[in-house]
């Protein structure tokens, strides 16, 4: 949907100086639409910020999954036993080395 348009005719950000029927080349390219600004359509930035976004909300609720399975395999709850070379790579990381690994 946000690829569907047309950015010929927005030139570098002020558009062109000659005379175009843009909506008939969105039609013949196949295209939906055309780019109502020229700034945006030629030098939008957003989709790195929509990544990062997308990427830090991924990477939250893997931490959150993480914390789970250590308070699942701590020694109070005992729900899960973690395989043994999961365990030697916790032992090395110093901030885990509170939690009690089977």
């Amino acid at each position: 949907e946000r690829t569907d348009v047309m950015p010929l005719g927005s030139g570098a950000i002020a558009g062109v100086a000659y005379n175009i029927d843009r909506d008939f080349l969105a039609r013949e390219l196949g295209f939906s639409q055309i780019s109502q600004n020229s700034i945006d359509a030629v030098s939008d930035r957003d989709f790195v910020m929509e990544y990062e976004a997308v990427a830090s909300l991924c990477m939250m609720h893997l931490s959150r999954l993480a914390e789970e399975i250590i308070l699942w395999s701590s020694a109070e709850f005992n729900f899960i036993e973690l395989d043994e070379v999961i365990q030697r790579v916790w032992r090395f990381a110093p901030d885990y080395s509170r939690v009690s690994l089977k």
